[in-house]
C-alpha cells in the first residue's frame, strides 16, 4: 500500500465519506441519543475548528478522561480532524495515574465528564486547559 493511498485512509476522510453516503442514517447511538452520519461529521468539523481556535496545533496531544459517550466519540473524530493525537485515559484510573499519563503525554489539553471531573481537575498539571462533556469549557487557573 502506497503512502498516497494510507493518507486517503484516515479517521477524519473516513467519516467525512460515510457523512455523504449514509447522511441520514444513524452512526452512533448511545442511551437515548441518536447521531446520524452528517451531525457527527457537522459536530466533529465544529469541534475540530473550536480546538484550533483553543490554540491546538496538529500533532498537540489531547487527551480525554471520559467514559464511553456519543461527546467521546465526536472528540475522537474532531481530534484527528484537527491533526491532533488522542491520549485516552482509562476512567477507572486514579488521580496519580492519570497525572503519570497527562505529564508524560504533554497533552496541551484535557476532556473530563461528570463522573471523571474531580480526578481529572486534581490529576491535570498547570498546562492542559480541562473540557467537561459535552460542552462548557473550564480553564484551570
Amino acid at each position: 500500500m502506497g503512502s498516497e493511498h494510507a493518507r486517503g485512509q484516515s479517521l477524519s476522510l473516513l467519516l467525512r465519506r460515510s457523512a455523504r453516503r449514509h447522511r441520514s442514517k444513524t452512526a452512533l447511538i448511545c442511551g437515548s441519543e441518536q447521531l446520524s452520519y452528517s451531525d457527527l461529521d457537522r459536530l466533529a468539523d465544529s469541534l475540530a475548528n473550536g480546538l484550533l481556535r483553543e490554540g491546538m496545533k496538529p500533532g498537540d496531544r489531547v487527551a480525554i478522561l471520559a467514559r464511553n459517550s456519543h461527546a467521546f466519540v465526536t472528540i475522537r473524530f474532531a481530534v484527528a480532524r484537527a491533526g491532533a493525537v488522542l491520549v485516552p485515559i482509562n476512567f477507572m484510573l486514579g488521580e496519580e495515574e492519570a497525572r503519570y499519563i497527562l505529564d508524560h503525554s504533554g497533552a496541551f489539553m484535557l476532556f473530563v465528564d461528570a463522573s471523571t471531573s474531580t480526578i481529572g481537575r486534581a490529576a491535570a498539571s498547570p498546562n492542559p486547559l480541562i473540557f467537561g462533556l459535552p460542552g462548557g469549557a473550564h480553564r484551570r487557573s
